[in-house]
């Protein structure tokens, strides 16, 4: 397992956008963030797996609206290592902080190398509550979210 100190110390700012790097130290950085895979600390995936479920990911987000940074760094990055061997391992460890970001680090099998990362921010979306006596109307569901 890799310490956060030794991921901060990975953060390469020159490989990715700004914003990313910020956003990242600031998960890192937060005293409040916990692991996602609290009983391991990170999951063991093969490369060709993950480049799969990131293109898959990556279209629901653009077709969502959304935003996830470190998408296209990421995807270049696995790619690249398709080229060895499809079977490649890494590593991945997801942090959540207090604030609503998250972020999944990816990893070479030994934790030599950061592969890259995705930056989420899960307060984002407004949970929108059902009203009652609802009516299967978007107006509806807006109209009672909008009225506090």
């Amino acid at each position: 397992m890799i310490s956060t100190s030794q991921i901060i110390e990975m953060i390469n700012k020159d490989r990715y956008p700004e914003n990313w790097v910020q956003k990242a130290l600031s998960i890192l950085n937060n005293d409040h963030a916990q692991l996602v895979y609290s009983d391991c600390g990170s999951v063991q995936s093969d490369v060709k797996s993950e480049l799969s479920t990131l293109k898959i990911h990556q279209e629901s987000v653009k077709k969502s609206g959304g935003n996830i940074l470190g998408f296209q760094e990421l995807i270049t990055s696995l790619e690249a290592m398709t080229d060895q061997e499809n079977s490649t391992q890494i590593n991945i460890v997801g942090y959540r902080s207090d604030d609503g970001l998250k972020g999944k680090f990816f990893f070479s099998n030994d934790y030599s190398l950061l592969l890259g990362g995705l930056i989420i921010n899960s307060n984002r979306v407004k949970k929108l509550r059902t009203p009652p006596n609802w009516d299967g109307s978007q107006e509806m569901i807006d109209k009672y979210n909008s009225q506090g």
